[in-house]
């Protein structure tokens, strides 16, 4: 084609070029020619060296040290120039050789040979195959490298189909040696390719039942990571795991209950061991999920080994969060089995055990927290008060646990599963209701003399929301209400005392009480408001008591104002019981000494109540009632009270229905007149 081109166009140029590229197109034929001629040559030399020394080895002759000199060279040097061919060649021969010196070796032991010299040729065959390994660290063919790995695992079968004992110790301790020092010299890739050879090796252990053979196999390799280990501090569990993981998925499907038995007692033992290296789990959990699924699906008659296993006390996995997600996961997983009574008994405990240590981690943990189950535990025995009993224990460990470890976001989600755990109750289930309200209570006394107050006021807030939730529900009976209202007001009485929980409690009863907060099974029962107002009474006489004047003063203004609603209602039982009490928390209040500015904040309540009382005559009979109870205090310290109250501002204007100078007037002018009746 050049040349018609050439005489049509007649172009020294294009003569030039075709005369170029014909050049270029030989000079490059004779080369593939050259090198292909090459690959011939050398591979036949190789075919014949190695044809002579496996000759050699059937005659009951050793190969001469030049031999071994002349392939080990050729080797060295097709993998230096990168004649990947001649070295694939090389080792396909030397396992041949190999496998032809392990057939030859009882005819040649049998003929009389020195039993040292065949265990010297054994070893210089074994190191020159397994030397390739090493020279593999330059290699960039992965078919050569896998080449290389696939004849050392066809080594290792032959020995275990042979029955080669010895040679097979031998030839693993000398490829673990080989490992060992390609992790030293981090060569990971490298090691990734090899530890398949161990995998098939393992799985074919298993398949002919070589006890001992493998567990020699596992020992040897397991010895060798933990000694690197030691020594660099890095552990490659990653390559043990996946022996092992390849072992229990094999014993698995072929229902080797004996292997398996075995492997999983060696998983146990890793899994203490690797407990303690910070962050170990996250190199391996890849195989503990592979491990676990794989026993889920097929074997699940066994999953109790395992989990036994992953909850173990012994196994904390220091500091690694990918291990509690883990667990979490398990759980989840595990709680599909229903038809396993005793397995689901144990996971509620395994739950409970995760939470806790999630809850030691503090801000650490970032994964999901999965409360456990305590609604549905609830639920099932709401009527068996025991296991609510147990089932309320098993929420306080958290919360306490939350408390000692300053984990706030736990804290909070723990509470909402109280709230949660109320809002499936009824009025039939007071047992179920005293004993969840019970741990509120707990919690207040806990948490009441922590210096950070915030435990404190996240548990009032969660009790103020269950309690108007049970109202909403009409979920509230008589008999828990005053469980609600007792408990609270006894919570108060503390080795050490806390102001902080009074002022909460009476502000919390108040609330309940009237206002726009109030809650229906209080203000419908009189009974139940009667017992807040003598419930405040007594928390009046403590705080007293106890020198704590903030808190009697928060109780009179509550018994106040407690008494004004009452006076709206026309509940005039309740008015007047309210009123015995406030003045009877005076008088007590006067003997002990209580300073002069709370006794004239107490009487406030008086000269208020008395100022609004004025405004209707129905209500004349509390306010006499009221100028009777202020006879013998004060004058000035009842005028100072009846400014404090009485002043036009909003609230008093409102109170009064803008009248307050008058209704003001009007009640002093009664308590004047009274007073002079009573003193003449």
């Amino acid at each position: 084609m050049g040349t018609i081109v050439l005489m049509i166009k007649e172009s020294f140029w294009m003569t030039l070029l075709f005369i170029f590229f014909s050049t270029f197109t030989i000079v490059r034929i004779f080369r593939e020619v050259y090198f292909v001629n090459k690959y011939i040559m050398v591979n036949t030399y190789v075919d014949e060296d190695c044809q002579e020394i496996k000759n050699r080895i059937e005659s009951g002759e050793f190969p001469d040290d030049k031999m071994w000199h002349d392939i080990t060279y050729v080797l060295d040097e097709s993998i230096t120039k990168e004649d990947y061919m001649v070295a694939r060649n090389i080792t396909d021969n030397l396992g041949d050789i190999f496998r032809e010196f392990m057939k030859a070796s009882i005819t040649l032991i049998s003929r009389g040979c020195d039993k040292e010299q065949i265990d010297e040729q054994f070893f210089r065959i074994v190191e020159i195959i397994i030397s390739q390994l090493a020279m593999c660290k330059s290699v960039d063919s992965d078919v050569l490298i896998s080449h290389v790995v696939a004849q050392n695992y066809k080594n290792l079968k032959f020995c275990i189909e042979t029955n080669q004992y010895e040679w097979f110790k031998q030839y693993v301790d000398r490829l673990n040696e080989q490992v060992f020092d390609l992790l030293k010299d981090n060569q990971g890739n490298l090691c990734d390719a090899i530890i398949p050879c161990y995998c098939k090796t393992l799985v074919k252990l298993i398949q002919q039942d070589k006890i001992e053979w493998r567990g020699y196999l596992i020992t040897q390799f397991f010895s060798m990571v933990k000694a690197h280990f030691f020594m660099s501090g890095n552990n490659n569990l990653k390559y043990f795991f996946r022996i092992l993981t390849s072992g229990i998925h094999y014993s698995i499907e072929k229902d080797k209950e004996e292997a398996f038995d075995y492997l999983m007692g060696v998983f146990s033992e890793l899994s203490i061991s690797i407990s303690q290296i910070p962050q170990a789990f996250t190199d391996v959990k890849m195989y503990y999920a592979m491990i676990f699924n794989k026993i889920m699906s097929d074997k699940a008659s066994k999953i109790l080994t395992m989990t036994e296993i992953i909850f173990s006390n012994e196994i904390s996995m220091l500091e690694d969060c990918n291990w509690i997600e883990f667990k979490f996961y398990c759980i989840e997983e595990l709680k599909k089995l229903k038809n396993n009574s005793e397995l689901i008994k144990n996971v509620e405990q395994y739950h409970i055990q995760t939470v806790l240590c999630a809850v030691d981690f503090r801000d650490k943990y970032h994964g999901y927290l999965c409360v456990p189950g305590f609604v549905d535990r609830i639920k099932e025995n709401i009527n068996s008060p025991d296991e609510v009993s147990r089932v309320v224990e098993d929420m306080m460990k958290i919360l306490l646990r939350c408390i000692f470890r300053d984990n706030i976001p736990a804290f909070t989600l723990m509470l909402g599963e109280i709230y949660n755990c109320f809002d499936i109750t009824t009025p039939s289930n007071k047992l179920a209701q005293k004993e969840l309200f019970n741990s509120f209570l707990r919690l207040l006394r806990r948490t009441s003399t922590l210096i950070n107050q915030q435990y404190l006021e996240l548990t009032f807030e969660q009790i103020k929301e269950t309690i108007v939730s049970l109202d909403k529900r009409k979920a509230v009976s008589s008999d828990f209400a005053a469980t609600i209202i007792k408990g609270l007001a006894n919570v108060i009485h503390l080795e050490k005392r806390s102001n902080g929980v009074i002022y909460e409690v009476v502000d919390l009863l108040y609330s309940f009480s009237a206002g726009d907060t109030a809650v229906s099974f209080i203000v419908t029962s009189s009974e139940n408001k009667k017992l807040i107002c003598r419930s405040l009474f007594n928390i009046g006489t403590d705080c007293i008591e106890s020198n704590d004047e903030e808190g009697l003063r928060r109780v009179s203004n509550s018994l106040g104002w407690l008494a004004i609603s009452s006076l709206k209602q026309g509940t005039g039982g309740l008015t007047k019981y309210i009123l015995e009490r406030a003045e009877e928390l005076y008088q007590i209040a006067s003997e002990m000494e209580v300073s002069q500015k709370t006794m004239t904040f107490l009487l406030t309540l008086f000269t208020t109540i008395g100022t609004y009382c004025c405004k209707d005559p129905l209500l004349y009979i509390y306010r006499d009632m009221i100028i009777r109870s202020l006879h013998g205090a004060d004058a000035q310290n009842i005028n100072t009270a009846i400014r404090l109250r009485t002043s036009e501002n909003d609230m008093w204007n409102n109170l009064f229905e803008n009248k307050t100078t008058e209704l003001t007037s009007a009640f002093e002018k009664e308590y004047t007149k009274q007073t002079k009746i009573e003193e003449s």
